[in-house]
């Protein structure tokens, strides 16, 4: 099994019958001599299984559906057994597979970071008011140099 791989989940606790791209592999600390998989599912959610829990499948990977969220957008998001809306102040390519990385503002002041293919689009707005060519109209961060805590 090596990253990148297309793989069905076929077993185990969580994510049977999921298809996916295997992210990150490493040594299972439950079952010794036993790899252990990131996978992204092709339905936005990250699983953590057994090597010994997945095939290998020949499945394409699905093509996005629908616009594509971009800043300023707002969307639905689930993620496990929570859910709720926010505003797209990121997009970038995916790190660990496939597809388009979102990052959120969520109304309850968290910031969250989904696979695009994890949130509903609500409303398509773009960019933030007065970003001049979709860049943000906040002055850049300062940066620290080391001598001084950054507070």
């Amino acid at each position: 099994m090596e990253k990148g791989a297309r793989v069905e989940i076929v077993s185990g606790p969580t994510g049977r019958d999921v298809v996916g791209t295997v992210f990150w592999i490493g040594d299972d600390r439950f079952n010794e001599g036993t790899k252990r998989l990131g996978v992204q599912g092709d339905d936005g959610e990250t699983y953590w299984v057994s090597g010994d829990n997945v095939e290998a499948s020949e499945a394409a990977i699905p093509e996005p559906q629908g616009p594509q969220p971009q800043r300023g957008d707002r969307v639905a998001w689930r993620q496990r057994e929570e859910e709720g809306e926010g505003e797209v102040f990121w997009t970038g390519e995916n790190k660990h597979g496939p597809g388009l990385r979102l990052g959120i503002k969520c109304d309850d002041g968290e910031t969250r970071w989904f696979d695009a293919r994890a949130v509903t689009l609500l409303s398509n707005d773009g960019p933030t008011p007065g970003a001049a060519n979709g860049r943000d109209p906040r002055p850049p961060a300062k940066s620290w140099s080391g001598e001084e805590p950054p507070f």
